[in-house]
């Protein structure tokens, strides 16, 4: 994923690392050690952090400037509130919000009956969507977890979701 100042691209890998990458030179900046697989990345909006989701399901949000372990929580794909100070996470069919500051567990959200493959803040922070393996897409309300609008038309698994820069239209993916 890219740096929100377009600098630099971070990079999880298979073999546990985690590497940002100076997009000018194409030097390796860091490399952080997850020690496992990692499957999910994602840099906060004010370029502080970089939250890695590995197989396990360990989340751990990386300060960017030292390289060092901020915080530990639970789950699997991640995404950022704009603000920075929410990061949300999949964990089977649930979707937690994670507090980055004191790592509490801000709330979960169900409705999926199948586990959670994607999650994509809407740029104003106002909504949250998150693609499932039951082929739905769910478009949340972050403030107070509820389900504003259920997505259906996969014929399979969405395998991805991303809000356009304006926050009008949703994309996704599907394995079919």
């Amino acid at each position: 994923c890219w740096s929100p100042d377009g600098k630099y691209l971070a990079s999880g890998s298979s073999d546990g690392t985690l590497i940002i990458w100076n997009v000018n030179n194409g030097e390796r900046e860091q490399i952080m050690n997850p020690g496992l697989a990692v499957n999910s990345v994602a840099w906060s909006p004010d370029g502080k952090y970089l939250a890695s989701s590995s197989w396990d399901g360990t989340i751990i949000i990386w300060d960017v400037k030292s390289g060092e372990k901020h915080k530990i929580m639970q789950g699997n794909s991640v995404s950022w509130s704009p603000n920075s100070k929410i990061l949300s996470a999949s964990s089977g069919r649930m979707v937690i919000l994670w507090d980055v500051k004191s790592g509490a567990r801000l709330r979960c959200m169900e409705g999926h009956f199948d586990n959670v493959n994607s999650i994509s803040w809407s740029p104003d922070g106002k909504y949250l969507a998150s693609g499932s393996n039951d082929g739905s897409i769910i478009i949340w309300n972050p403030s107070s977890g509820d389900e504003v609008k259920t997505l259906k038309g996969h014929g399979e698994w969405v395998k991805s979701v991303s809000w356009s820069p304006d926050g009008k239209y949703l994309a996704s993916s599907s394995g079919d």
